[in-house]
């Protein structure tokens, strides 16, 4: 899949589209295919290194907000 990925904290300089592995849905998951993606505060703070990255095992993937398709639903997501 393509992504917009970051090997370091930045300016949006540091940004490049890449490919990424598919994500394995953790527990209480759903594993959405992506149509449309949007950019928030929180993505700006994530890539200057303030906010999600580096704790909790989350995504290094940006795109907090998006418009998909539910494809797959690991143990305890609800899919309605």
């Amino acid at each position: 899949m393509k992504a917009i990925t970051f090997d370091a904290f930045g300016a949006a300089d540091v940004l490049r589209l890449t490919e990424a592995p598919i994500p394995e849905p953790r527990p209480g998951d759903l594993l959405v295919k992506v149509h449309a993606a949007g950019v928030n505060r929180a993505d700006l703070l994530q890539r200057q290194g303030y906010y999600g990255r580096q704790s909790y095992g989350e995504s290094d993937l940006l795109g907090l907000e998006v418009a998909g398709q539910a494809v797959a639903a690991a143990a305890g997501a609800a899919w309605t």
